[in-house]
């Protein structure tokens, strides 16, 4: 039991040695007896406060790249314990949207593989099932850029490149060979277009509007003369 940080144990040695007789008959040895004593004295001698989960993450990882996360979860005792189920929320930043991912034991931890996430801020937290632990973080995912990659030509593949197009590969200092080359080359040849549109200087549909209105102003200066 543990009461106020304080771990206590009550142990009833009546006949204990039967127990352990027993324990002998059953697996011909005493090291399991033995190893259960030895763990029920660890657990009350240890007083440390040491982290039960711990996970082991990035702070960026590469959009190109796996992207792992692994946990460790111990007992009581700190001993790796392999029973325990862990799952991950994950909270897009930016997107607001919530994934849930279990965990996976793989050798002596536990692993969660999110390499199909999209680039972008995630906020995280790392929970047990059976026992109330938790562990929170951050982490980013950089979009991956190939042109970013490489920063100088690949002059030998840009040369066959040229060779199986029957073309040709220039460098920066035989920029006038190029510029001669394409002036020379019948291939291009340079296209002058021209686009004429024509508008009349009075559109048809105002001019009939003025008409309308003369005519009607007409009318009405005669019908007040009194001419009609």
């Amino acid at each position: 039991m543990e009461t106020g940080g304080r771990r206590e144990a009550i142990l009833f040695g009546e006949n204990i040695w039967k127990w352990r007789s027993q324990s002998f008959l059953n697996s011909k040895s005493f090291n399991e007896f033995d190893d259960f004593l030895g763990k029920i004295i660890q657990y009350l001698a240890s007083n440390k406060k040491r982290n039960r989960l711990n996970v082991d993450y990035e702070s960026f990882y590469n959009g190109s790249g796996n992207i792992v996360i692994k946990a460790e979860f111990f007992d009581k005792n700190f001993i790796f314990d392999t029973r325990e189920s862990l799952q991950i929320k994950l909270i897009d930043k930016l997107s607001k949207e919530e994934k849930t991912f279990p965990f996976i034991l793989k050798n002596n931890n536990y692993q969660v593989d999110l390499s199909s996430l999209p680039p972008s801020e995630y906020s995280f937290t790392v929970r047990t099932s059976k026992e109330n632990l938790s562990k929170s973080g951050s982490f980013q995912i950089l979009e991956y850029n190939v042109e970013q990659q490489f920063l100088n030509a690949n002059s030998k593949k840009l040369k066959q490149l040229a060779v199986n197009s029957n073309g040709e590969s220039y460098f920066i200092d035989n920029h006038k060979g190029l510029i001669t080359d394409l002036l020379s080359d019948d291939r291009y040849q340079p296209i002058q277009k021209s686009h004429n549109t024509s508008r009349p200087l009075i559109d048809w549909k105002y001019l009939l509007a003025i008409i309308a209105l003369a005519l009607s102003a007409e009318w009405f200066l005669r019908k007040y003369k009194g001419l009609i």
